[in-house]
């Protein structure tokens, strides 16, 4: 009985030490790796806030309209997210400095490769002294979100993208609300319309916000 009883506790101890030899190795080979940032890097539609809705801007060309939607919210003391490329904050460092003062977001504007996003990433910061939290995308690129993952950043698309003012009011009133992630293009004609798009999100008992407020507080 003893002899067995020895014999038993040995098979247990040795599938115990199996079983943790198989879970060391699972979770560091690439692949579990690659797994678990796959689990966290689904992109941000929408989030559950009820009474706010969080604007960004997608920069990576037009430095003039940029400034001038800035200056418009900072009159109206409302802060946004500016999602900005490395290359344009690498040619407008001060104009990134600026929209920082204002208090609005820098993001960084998502694109595919995880190198082209580190260069961004150091570029933003620095023209800015800020690293980008929040990476924004302006359309679904699965390679993309799980490159902003592995690089400490939430990757987030939007519930409604506007490129212009036509049929504004159709394209908001009835179709957003508390919670949800409105991108615009930095065009002249969304600079016109932003009065209009204030009214409606007011009208609706909304606060704008920033992204990363919606996300992180």
């Amino acid at each position: 009985m003893k002899k067995n009883g020895n014999g038993r506790l040995f098979y247990i101890n040795f599938a115990i030490l199996a079983a943790a030899a198989f879970l060391y190795a699972a979770l560091s080979s690439p692949w579990s790796v690659a797994a678990v940032a796959g689990t966290v890097s689904a992109p941000v539609y929408r989030t559950a806030k009820e009474n706010e809705i969080a604007v960004q801007i997608a920069v990576a060309w037009d430095a003039a309209n940029t400034e001038l939607i800035a200056d418009h919210f900072f009159e109206k003391g409302i802060m946004v997210t500016f999602a900005v490329s490395g290359e344009w904050a690498q040619s407008h460092p001060e104009l990134v400095k600026k929209l920082i003062a204002y208090g609005h977001e820098i993001a960084l504007l998502g694109e595919s490769g995880e190198a082209g996003m580190k260069e961004g990433l150091v570029l933003i910061e620095a023209a800015g002294g800020v690293r980008p939290s929040t990476c924004v995308f302006l359309m679904d690129d699965p390679e993309g979100f799980r490159n902003s993952a592995l690089l400490g950043m939430r990757a987030v698309r939007c519930t409604v993208q506007l490129e212009g003012a036509k049929g504004l009011k159709e394209s908001l009133t009835g179709r957003i609300r508390g919670g949800d992630i409105i991108s615009l293009l930095p065009t002249g004609e969304i600079l016109d319309a932003l009065p209009e798009i204030e009214e409606i999100i007011k009208n609706m008992g909304l606060d704008i916000v920033p992204t990363h407020k919606m996300l992180y507080n």
